[in-house]
């Protein structure tokens, strides 16, 4: 029980601390710091490796930290609150898909670190942000975000065991022939070969979307469940939620204010 007070207070605290612009950021230089460092290496990435996906999803990733440490309006928006989410989603689907493309000049150890990496650091921050927000908007947030995605991987499904399930993979289709140059020749004459390979890439595709699907499927229904916890809980102990709580003080200052005014007048 305890621990589930502390748990409590700490959701509390981030917060707070959101609420007044520190979320946990314990200097202004230090945030800057941060923020120069992650932006020079993914203009590095994009202008001297031409690396553009990769690139374009650390700088995503680094605007969504950026938003979620300095402002608090998307903590009572639900608007926000899934541009936010979406928003981070993309960013880590554009690295795992930047990585995966430069798989042959990358040790494969190194590339398992940083998509591991990525995909802890994905987790947390859809966490972080499920958790400090309101908790009815988040809740709605995680819950129509995990609804469009089962949508989503359910039609995928369907289609790709409809339309794909006797195409052959890239790899097999490679395999079949004695070497590339031999491929590209049969490829500038044989149309029904071209057909069978851009099924391949729809295969493929299809495929390295579901994958990226999987993590936010499971990430937006475990938010939820930790989001009703937080509520039965809260509701247990007898805690009013913070947003709700800045809402009702903000409105009672400005019913003051107007009587103030009244009298006044």
């Amino acid at each position: 029980m305890l621990k589930m007070k502390d748990w409590l207070r700490d959701i509390e605290e981030l917060q707070c601390k959101t609420y007044i612009g520190i979320n946990h950021i314990k200097t202004k230089q230090v945030a800057f710091v941060e923020s120069l460092v992650v932006f020079l290496m993914a203009f590095w990435l994009i202008v001297y490796l031409a690396k553009y996906i990769l690139g374009m999803g650390i700088i995503i990733i680094l605007s969504v930290y950026i938003v979620r440490n300095q402002t608090e309006l998307w903590c009572t928006s639900l608007a926000r609150c899934i541009t936010m989410l979406i928003s981070l989603f993309f960013g880590y689907s554009l690295c795992v898909i930047g990585f995966v493309l430069i798989r042959e000049q990358i040790n494969k150890l190194i590339l398992l670190l940083l998509i591991i990496y990525f995909t802890q650091r994905f987790l947390y921050e859809w966490y972080r942000i499920s958790i400090i927000c309101k908790s009815d908007i988040a809740k709605l947030a995680n819950e129509l975000i995990s609804v469009c995605t089962t949508l989503v991987f359910t039609a995928g499904t369907y289609v790709e065991s409809l339309v794909f399930s006797n195409v052959p993979s890239l790899k097999v289709i490679e395999k079949s022939y004695k070497s590339i140059a031999q491929l590209r020749i049969a490829l500038a004459t044989n149309a029904t070969l071209k057909l069978k390979i851009l099924c391949a890439y729809g295969k493929l595709f299809m495929e390295v979307t579901f994958l990226l699907l999987l993590p936010i499927l499971c990430i937006s229904l475990l938010s939820t469940a930790l989001i009703d916890l937080k509520d039965f809980y809260m509701a247990k102990y007898k805690m009013e939620d913070f947003w709700t709580r800045m809402e009702r003080i903000e409105a009672e200052q400005k019913a003051g204010d107007d009587t103030e005014k009244e009298i006044t007048e």
